[in-house]
């Protein structure tokens, strides 16, 4: 009567240990996902158009951590746009130049003092800029990057792949509009 007692407690603190083991694995590995995941949409981020961090973050990692929770064989696009305005502080063209190893560098200060910038790849310059200049009451005029000076007030707006974790692609579209 007592080796059925021994079987049915060590019957029962095998199924318990089991268990411990099976919940400590899966909790985890969620963590792990979560946090890689918000890592990798940060990287990519600045991996592209690599802004400056000077001043105080605009996108806070909460809001990039609720967009990483989706699953890959649920969400099947993520586009999102950016908007950017400011003056034109510094401006490097290298398109022609084959020893540099970026296209177009970009610096301009918003109306509260900060400062972003951004390097386009001469891929991103080449296939992905375009320059406009915009006239009261006319459409967007086409300019090149050329035509583009410091003290320019300017609009940046880009579009960015969310899904698409290849840095070559990752850009959809950059826009640079002059203002008056």
């Amino acid at each position: 009567m007592s080796s059925k007692i021994y079987v049915a407690v060590f019957v029962i603190l095998f199924v318990f240990v089991i268990g411990e083991v099976g919940y400590l694995f899966y909790s985890s590995k969620q963590p792990a996902l979560k946090n890689n995941a918000v890592s990798t949409i940060e990287k990519s981020i600045t991996a592209t158009s690599q802004p400056e961090r000077q001043g105080i973050q605009a996108i806070k990692n909460n809001v990039l951590a609720r967009l990483s929770i989706a699953n890959s064989g649920v969400l099947k696009s993520s586009i999102l746009t950016n908007h950017y305005e400011g003056k034109v502080i510094e401006l490097s063209n290298k398109i022609d130049d084959p020893a540099a190893n970026y296209g177009i560098k970009i610096r301009f200060q918003g109306e509260n003092g900060e400062i972003n910038g951004f390097f386009f790849n001469k891929n991103e310059a080449f296939q992905k800029l375009s320059v406009f200049r915009y006239v009261k009451d006319a459409p967007l005029e086409k300019i090149t990057i050329n035509d583009l000076k410091v003290d320019d007030f300017i609009s940046i707006d880009e579009k960015l792949n969310l899904l698409d974790d290849d840095l070559n692609n990752f850009v959809i579209e950059i826009k640079i509009t002059i203002m008056p």
